[in-house]
């Protein structure tokens, strides 16, 4: 198992975080005085951390820990400055929102005219 810990509350923060997505990290480097993910001759691919199997977190020391099972290709972990992030299970997360009814509404607060391009949506019936 691998541990992530990190500072504050991730649970509030983002709620989209689950049980069984997949947690990447991007190494990070110094770059004029900014963060950059890339950097000559370096690999900007996202590396597999693993599946997320645990998610706590702890008032106390303000710390949300992410438990991930051992998927690592390259056999290198996270540093403390590189890049984290998630993805969704694809095999679960197939469509876009699910159900059979939706209502929008759009409002112009400005007094000037406005006009909308375009609108859309998808929307897959939930029981089929």
């Amino acid at each position: 198992m691998i541990l992530v810990r990190l500072q504050g509350d991730l649970t509030e923060a983002n709620d989209s975080l689950k049980l069984g997505d997949t947690a990447y990290y991007v190494k990070t480097s110094l770059l004029n005085g900014f963060t950059a993910s890339f950097q000559l001759g370096q690999n900007t691919t996202p590396q597999i951390i693993g599946t997320i199997v645990g998610i706590q977190y702890n008032d106390v020391t303000d710390q949300t820990t992410i438990e991930c099972e051992d998927s690592f290709v390259n056999g290198t972990i996270p540093d403390e400055d590189d890049f984290l992030m998630f993805a969704k299970a694809s095999e679960i997360n197939l469509s876009g929102l699910v159900g059979y009814y939706s209502q929008v509404e759009l409002r112009n607060n400005s007094r000037e005219k406005a006009e909308i391009y375009s609108i859309g949506a998808e929307i897959t019936a939930s029981s089929k």
